[in-house]
């Protein structure tokens, strides 16, 4: 086991923001990372103007508001200011947190910025730094030039930036993607090696773009990268400096590129605002005059089936009544009769609220009498994945709302389960599945880890001896995904021609925006690689505007799609059957 990780902090003042501090609290109270010394600069004033990393970088002034002066921007500096005030109900993630209070221990240094009358007290400062040892050096807005302490640590200095490589304060941080109504927004982490010229991409999140608030979609964004660093941290405990900073040289090199987003003077932030007004009205407007409602789609065929080729274009639709949706279908083929199957689906009425399990028992022409209530809570519940254990029938609801993951058994097939024990509590988990590969049970879920990150993107995996176990043992690299486009489960593994394959949501522009088909690579231990083989986007017709879930077994397939339908429609069928 390798020695805890010391992390050194580059700090501009006294405190970090509140999502950094969230993520420097873990670490602290972690066994696998300590923080022994915090560099603070002496003056601000002696920056030279041709450093490349002066006041203006680092991962602090994440709201990258606009030059403080001037009429040119004093559009952007109303509209930060005006979003920040918006529906705020608790501390933004730029918060100020007090470091000393963060880390009482830890020894605050005074670096020198480099001047004729400093160059004594920077090298004692730099022989402090050598001296302790410093895995790496985290930015947090420091005023300090270019990667300089980094020099005399051993993975350099890392930095938080967007997807191209552009530091936050470079550029109105995720406006454009909220303008544009852009698929995600992402976040890279990486290490600037001062030493060896070099600057490389440790990971990336992608998330889902908000659709009216800016701070809002920062907030999630960056408490979410709390939970990026962590994990760079602990797989760097795990891994050691020289194996970690390896591995990380060979997946990929990461080139910073100037920025292409440029602050949008006060004409400029007119247009792009009334642009997204347009967008969002356009969107109000079409509730007026329609509803969205989930719908089921079916596909009878003894024909071979192929996830990397599957299509929906084919898929019957079956509609339930207007005043309720039929959504998250897992399939199951009747014992007795091989041409009926029977689809468990959540059943969810518009008056309650919240779903129910239910089960609709079909022919291959999608014939059925309606649905059937198997399970409800007061609670909401929705993904019914079922499956065989031990010539038994099992099903494991979500039950994210209940902060449980459950287990049932089937005492009278397809109607009566009973529940057996909860496999985890106090967790908000989402369309959880488990699953034998190489004769050990794998737990894939979704995981939302606080009221402020998203449940949309973060798959974790646990693993146990058995699926009915109570100790599910976390995966060692959790969360394996931080992609919004296709860690969210959307249905049961797929084995195919001695592969297998894992069906996932894309969350792209917007919930439920398509599934994606994923090859699984490898899963152990210490590992788990996927790769995208086929992208399944919702809007084949003009009124279906998403689908999440993919299931088949011998003879059906099943899917879902959310549809738009005439208000009109619904106002005459209810007279109907009135």
């Amino acid at each position: 086991m390798h020695s805890a990780v010391k992390i050194g902090i580059l700090i501009n003042g006294d405190t970090v923001p509140l999502w950094l501090a969230s993520a420097i609290e873990r670490l602290r109270d972690s066994d696998y990372a300590e923080f022994p010394l915090i560099l603070n600069p002496q003056s601000h004033s002696k920056v030279s103007s041709g450093n490349t990393h002066a006041a203006s970088t680092g991962v602090c002034p994440v709201s990258s508001s606009a030059p403080s002066s001037g009429f040119k921007y004093a559009g952007f500096r109303f509209y930060e200011k005006l979003d920040a005030r918006l529906k705020r109900r608790q501390p933004a993630y730029d918060h100020p947190v007090a470091v000393r209070q963060l880390l009482p221990g830890a020894e605050i240094l005074e670096y020198p910025l480099m001047s004729e009358a400093s160059q004594d007290k920077q090298l004692e400062a730099i022989n402090k730094i050598a001296d302790s040892s410093i895995d790496f050096f985290l930015d947090a807005g420091s005023a300090l030039p270019g990667g300089e302490p980094g020099k005399y640590a051993k993975l350099g200095v890392w930095r938080f930036c967007n997807a191209n490589g552009v530091q936050f304060n470079q550029q109105p941080n995720g406006f454009h993607e909220l303008t544009t109504g852009a698929a995600t927004t992402a976040i890279a982490l990486q290490m600037e090696d001062e030493a060896k010229g070099q600057t490389l991409q440790i990971s990336m999140s992608t998330h889902l773009p908000d659709i009216l608030l800016l701070g809002r979609q920062r907030h999630r964004v960056m408490m979410q990268a709390a939970s990026q660093l962590v994990l760079a941290v602990k797989r760097l405990h795990k891994e050691g400096a020289k194996s970690f900073s390896q591995r990380i040289a060979a997946q990929n090199k990461f080139e910073c590129k100037k920025t292409s987003y440029p602050y949008p003077n006060n004409w400029r932030l007119l247009w792009r605002l009334f642009v997204h007004a347009a967008r969002y009205t356009r969107l109000k407007i079409r509730k007026l005059f329609f509803f969205e409602q989930w719908c089921l789609l079916i596909k009878g065929s003894n024909n071979e089936y192929s996830p990397a080729d599957v299509s929906l274009h084919e898929f019957r639709e079956i509609y339930p009544p207007a005043e309720r949706i039929w959504a998250d279908p897992f399939v199951v083929t009747d014992d007795n009769d091989p041409g009926k199957f029977h689809i468990f689906i959540e059943e969810m009425e518009y008056s309650v609220g919240h779903g129910h399990i239910s089960v609709l028992t079909v022919d291959s022409d999608g014939n059925h009498n309606g649905a059937v209530p198997v399970i409800k809570q007061p609670y909401h519940m929705s993904f019914p994945f079922v499956f065989n254990y031990q010539n038994e029938k099992y099903m494991i609801p979500e039950t994210g709302d209940n902060r449980t993951i459950q287990l049932y058994r089937c005492v009278d097939f397809p109607h009566h389960w009973e529940f057996v024990k909860n496999l985890m509590e106090d967790v908000f988990a989402v369309d959880t599945h488990v699953e034998e590969v190489n004769g050990r049970w794998w737990m894939f879920t979704t995981i939302r880890e606080s009221e402020h990150t998203d449940c949309l993107d973060q798959l974790h995996l646990f693993h146990a001896d058995s699926p009915l176990s109570g100790q599910w043992q976390p995966h060692a690299n959790n969360p394996v995904s931080m992609d919004v486009r296709s860690a969210r489960p959307a249905g049961a593994l797929v084995r195919h021609d001695g592969k297998i394959f894992r069906p996932s949501q894309d969350g792209g522009y917007h919930y439920g925006w398509g599934i994606k088909i994923n090859e699984i690579l490898q899963l152990d231990d210490d590992q788990y690689l996927e790769q995208e083989v086929r992208t399944i986007e919702s809007g084949w017709r003009r009124s279906i505007i998403a689908t999440h879930t993919l299931n088949h077994v011998k003879g059906m397939t099943v899917s879902d799609a959310r549809v738009l339908r005439p208000r009109w429609l619904s106002w005459i069928r209810k007279r109907l059957d009135s």
